[in-house]
């Protein structure tokens, strides 16, 4: 019995320390896994085998005590829910903030000072966020703050475009002079009203004009002119009314002077000229070298000027212009005299391409040879200046205002015909011009009038569809006036002068009173692609040649101006402006007629050189709301990336110290429970190394789980700051 008891004690005492040792083990793993959220088994001798260690059923407790009321603590939950969630609301406020826009901007255009009881010009023009105009009519309201404080209302800019507005508004008198401010109310569907105020300077305007700007072609054609250099002895010039434009009409004026500058007097015979078309299209004919078609056959004046006209139709032309004479030398100061017989001007007369072949124009019996079979009529009938196919086109190239004989249109171009070669054989000189880059051509029915007359103003345009703006500036440059609405093709609008300008005395000065009207169809800083046209003011009663004197004294102010002919010398022109002067002063009966001095004011006026005023931009404020924007930008970056890293190095030292204290507290309760806290532990020594190498292994895997997770936490608040500098924070 006592052996069966035995026995019976023995088995039940196995089967306890089993029971225990599977309990401790089981105890170790779930506190493990409810700690640090693994769910992993231990790894080691313990938890790897199936079976408990020798000193777990020595132990005599279950473990049951340590975990039995444990559980996860709720910081431990809250910060595995915070972390993440501050991760997403930094990139979603970095991506809200990145992608603000400008929602809306203004440009404004409107002179600086104001002078009261004048009128002037305003533009408005609202902007997107694409820095296109808003697709909706905009009501903008318009109203002066002097400098007392009160408001003046100037009232309502006319809606002429999708966001834009303009007028023309007139300053009220007897305001003092001093700063003041214009104030502009923004009504629009779909925009918050806003307000936007403009400082001014109330005031009369200086006397001096202001300078504009110098309007130069920049187009790399200029770089390949060859235009040949002046013949010996006298000076050709040619130029435009204005600017050239391919796709209009253009008014080319000739001038013709010795080297001192005095207009051209040959030695013998009338000033006979003639202009032929080397290249391009001009006014309907098309150029060719071999038969240059006549565009100008005629006779300079007393003045050495000639004009002629026609539609532009390539960007760049040649002409070539010829001198009647058969020397070089038919200049006032004589050179070349005893040049000018007959013999000298039929060798003279053939073009370049003939003067390889001299025997075509010494051997009268041409026509005979054989290979010269197919032009017998001009051997035997000397009088019929051309073939019978080229006498189809009279009309080519002398149009009657040119004053050109009948039958000398219908001469052959290649100047095979002797009469032809000999009468335009003295000096000839080609050049080349360049299309302005344009797209509006304005006109004013006059350039010469008088205050409180009319002027009819007209355009053209190559596109139709776009309005075309007008604006007039008024004698010392200020933008008066826009024609409102803007003027469509085709179509011309009258403009009255005031009568309260004042022609001359300080405000014309010496330099003469003008108007200059200026075109364009895009509104943003147009000066390179505006037309002009100026109108000259007198007084009343004062006569057309009276209004070359400030002409003159004008064309010599701009001489020191760059130009793009490489040949301009400023001396000659000085020198052919006191010609012009010394004939005024000439008698009646001996002075240049009336059509002559129309002439030259129109080449005077014509030939100044490209200054435009522009509308003056005076404010805007996409810049003024991009540098907000960015500001507001960076404010939120700032706050964002000390979120991100403050609160990201606080997560981490929170969640590290409680991996910390968490072990330290599991430790403890695992000593508590097998008795190793304080005293002797009820086992031996070879058990208690056990339970310490049990314990150690377990502390490792706790704190290798804690610095893992806290080391991807780590990784990613690194990763998502680095994704966010790169990609989002961008103002």
């Amino acid at each position: 019995m006592i052996h069966d008891d035995d026995a019976n004690h023995d088995s039940s005492a196995e089967q306890s320390k089993t029971a225990v040792g599977s309990e401790l083990a089981a105890g170790d793993e779930g506190g493990a896994g409810e700690e640090d959220g693994a769910g992993a088994e231990l790894e080691g001798e313990a938890a790897d085998s199936a079976e408990p260690a020798d000193w777990v059923g020595d132990a005599g407790l279950s473990g049951e005590q340590v975990f039995a009321a444990e559980s996860t603590p709720r910081l431990h939950w809250a910060l595995m829910i915070l972390g993440p969630i501050g991760l997403a609301a930094a990139i979603l406020a970095s991506l809200w903030s990145s992608s603000r826009f400008v929602q809306r901007s203004i440009n404004l255009q409107v002179e600086a000072r104001w002078q009261p009881g004048s009128p002037l010009g305003v533009r408005a023009q609202t902007l997107g966020p694409d820095l296109r105009p808003v697709d909706t009519q905009v009501a903008v309201s318009a109203a002066l703050i002097d400098a007392a404080g009160q408001t003046h209302e100037l009232g309502e800019l006319a809606a002429v475009g999708e966001g834009l507005n303009q007028g023309t508004l007139t300053v009220p008198e007897g305001l003092a002079a001093g700063s003041g401010a214009l104030r502009l109310n923004f009504l629009a569907p779909g925009l918050e009203p806003f307000e936007e105020r403009l400082p001014v300077e109330l005031g009369p305007r200086s006397p001096d004009a202001s300078e504009g700007q110098q309007v130069i072609a920049k187009s790399m054609l200029q770089w390949a002119d060859d235009t040949d250099p002046q013949p010996e002895g006298v000076r050709i010039d040619l130029r435009p009314e204005g600017r050239l434009l391919a796709g209009f009409d253009n008014r080319m004026f000739l001038r013709v002077t010795d080297p001192s500058g005095a207009p051209w007097r040959p030695d013998a015979g009338d000033a006979d000229v003639q202009v032929r078309l080397i290249s391009g299209e001009f006014g309907g004919e098309r150029g060719s070298l071999d038969e240059p078609p006549v565009l100008y056959e005629g006779r300079v004046d007393s003045l050495g000027l000639a004009s002629f006209s026609g539609v532009l139709s390539s960007d760049v032309v040649r002409f070539e212009v010829r001198l009647a004479g058969g020397s070089e030398g038919g200049s006032s100061e004589g050179e070349g005299e005893g040049k000018g017989a007959e013999s000298g001007k039929e060798q003279k007369g053939a073009t370049p391409e003939k003067v390889a072949e001299p025997e075509k124009g010494t051997e009268p019996d041409k026509g005979a040879a054989p290979d010269k079979g197919t032009e017998p009529d001009k051997g035997t009938e000397p009088d019929k200046g051309t073939e019978p196919d080229k006498g189809t086109e009279p009309d080519k190239g002398a149009e009657p205002e040119k004053g050109a004989a009948p039958d000398k249109g219908t001469e052959p171009v290649g100047g095979e015909v002797k009469g032809e070669s000999a009468r335009f054989g003295g000096p000839k000189r080609r050049l080349r011009f360049v299309s302005h880059a344009g797209t509006v051509r304005v006109h004013a029915s006059t350039d010469l009038a008088r205050p409180g007359e009319v002027v009819q103003v007209g355009i053209a345009a190559i596109s139709a569809r776009r309005p075309v703006f007008v604006d007039v500036h008024g004698p010392q440059g200020a933008w008066i006036d826009t024609f409102t609405p803007p003027l469509r093709m085709p179509q011309e609008r009258e403009w009255t002068i005031p009568a309260s300008f004042e022609v001359g005395g300080e405000a014309g000065g010496k330099a003469g009173t003008f108007v200059q009207f200026e075109a364009y169809q895009s509104v943003l800083r147009p000066e390179d692609s505006s037309a002009f046209a100026r109108v000259q003011l007198v007084a009343p009663g004062s006569s057309s040649r009276d209004a070359l004197g400030p002409l003159i004294h004008r064309q010599r102010a701009q001489l020191e101006l760059p130009r793009v002919d490489r040949q301009f010398e400023r001396e000659r022109e000085r020198a052919y402006l006191r010609a012009i002067e010394a004939a005024l002063d000439a008698k009646q009966a001996a002075g240049p007629s009336e059509e002559e001095l129309a002439r030259a004011r129109a080449f005077l006026i014509g030939s100044l050189e490209a200054v435009v005023y522009g509308p003056p931009q005076a404010l805007s404020t996409r810049g003024r709301e991009e540098q907000a924007l960015a500001a507001t930008k960076r404010r939120w970056t700032v706050a964002i990336r000390w979120f991100l890293l403050g609160g990201g190095g606080l997560f981490i030292l929170l969640l590290g110290t409680m991996v910390w204290r968490n072990q330290k507290r599991l430790e403890s309760q695992t000593n508590l429970a097998l008795g190793l806290a304080g005293g002797d532990a009820p086992v031996d020594v070879a058990l208690a190394e056990d339970q310490q190498l049990a314990l150690i292994q377990a502390r490792r895997q706790v704190l290798a789980r804690g610095a893992l997770t806290i080391a991807l936490m780590v990784v990613a608040l690194l990763l998502t700051v680095a994704m966010l500098e790169s990609l989002v924070w961008e103002y």
